[in-house]
């Protein structure tokens, strides 16, 4: 497995992937969707980090999906 580029964020929203337990999904999304948020406010006003916005972007994308079939 590879080292993930933004692990701040990008673990919190791995786990929540992996997550099976129905009981347990809600949870896991709930802190995928904060970490990312805490680093989009920690990102406010700085206009680098192109790449992690868009990654955020994605896996945002991907987390209301999962979130709309539970």
């Amino acid at each position: 497995m590879s080292e993930l580029r933004y692990p701040t964020w990008q673990e919190p929203v791995r786990l929540a992937l992996l997550e099976f337990h129905p009981q347990k999904k809600q949870t896991a999304l709930n802190a995928a969707f904060d970490a990312i948020k805490a680093r989009q406010f920690e990102l406010r006003g700085d206009s680098d980090h192109h790449e992690e916005r868009i990654a955020m972007e994605d896996a945002t994308r991907t987390l209301n999906l999962i979130q709309s079939e539970i």
